[in-house]
């Protein structure tokens, strides 16, 4: 078994109750930790985001009152960076914008930035998506793709367990 794949495991149990505590899809959840970190709890980009969501020291002093090295803890990092989606899906629910890439776009790249560039098109995300920074495009495509990839092998273990029920 890989390293991702018993990082994924381990994870999974928080990410399923945060997500659910701020009323989330888990699966969204895993595909952004995925993009973000590859599941190491101790990634730390360039930029200094850290962790398993690479939360900034700035966002999580802003959302929780703290920083450096407790952004490592795999726990408190993924309350906050759940906390932070809900918190951006709700500001674009808020602003009549249902699509949930737009609450990745502002992830990664600020909600400002993003809302700046629908604010002029005032459409889909498609319409705005390249008006985006690259990386920002990348990184939303790349947790699409995830997501929809464990959300059909979930409907398949679903569809086969009800499968071999039928059976028994």
């Amino acid at each position: 078994m890989t390293v991702f794949a018993v990082s994924s495991v381990l994870f999974g149990f928080l990410i399923q109750l945060f997500a659910g505590q701020y009323g989330l899809d888990w699966i969204w959840i895993s595909a952004q930790v995925r993009a973000e970190s590859s599941f190491d709890p101790r990634a730390e980009s360039p930029v200094g985001a850290k962790g398993l969501m690479q939360i900034m020291d700035s966002t999580a002093d802003w959302l929780a009152g703290i920083s450096g090295e407790l952004l490592y803890d795999p726990k408190l990092n993924l309350r906050i960076g759940t906390y932070y989606m809900q918190y951006l899906k709700r500001w674009w629910l808020k602003r009549g914008v249902k699509d949930y890439r737009f609450a990745l776009a502002s992830y990664n790249c600020g909600a400002g930035r993003v809302y700046r560039v629908w604010k002029k098109r005032k459409g889909t995300y498609e319409s705005i998506e390249r008006e985006l920074p690259v990386e920002t495009i990348h990184y939303v495509r790349r947790i699409v793709r995830w997501a929809n990839l464990w959300n059909s092998a979930a409907n398949f273990i679903d569809g086969l367990d009800q499968s071999l029920g039928r059976v028994r």
